[in-house]
């Protein structure tokens, strides 16, 4: 069972690593919606316009991971909240904190792994 001060510090690294994620997803989405993005000054050839093509279809890619890592978050916010934070979802059993250091998003522990939805 983790201490109070344990899960106030977990919910300051769950809520740190949302917001810098959050703002990474913000400036890769102002970059894709930029219409200058990836412009070269006046050069507008086929080797370009591929350079451009792939740096947003890569863009995108971050997007698609980064917000999958915010559901995680929320998710362990939402456990926080439920009480049930540090408990793993599959054996009902306490989620080292050494591990939760490391990902405090977790929800397992080491070798489990949760049903497919």
């Amino acid at each position: 069972m983790l201490t109070k001060q344990q899960l106030s510090h977990f919910r300051q690294l769950l809520e740190s690593e949302l917001a810098e994620i959050q703002a990474q997803i913000d400036g890769w989405r102002r970059d894709i919606g930029d219409p200058d993005y990836g412009e070269a000054a006046g050069v507008d050839d086929l080797g370009d316009e591929s350079t451009r093509i792939f740096q947003k279809e890569s863009e995108l890619e971050n997007i698609h991971r980064a917000q999958g890592r915010l559901r995680q978050i929320e998710h362990a916010l939402e456990r926080l909240d439920n009480g049930v934070y540090g408990v793993s979802e599959v054996s009902g059993q306490p989620i080292p904190v050494e591990r939760l250091e490391a990902i405090p998003w977790t929800t397992v522990l080491v070798g489990e792994t949760l049903p497919e939805p």
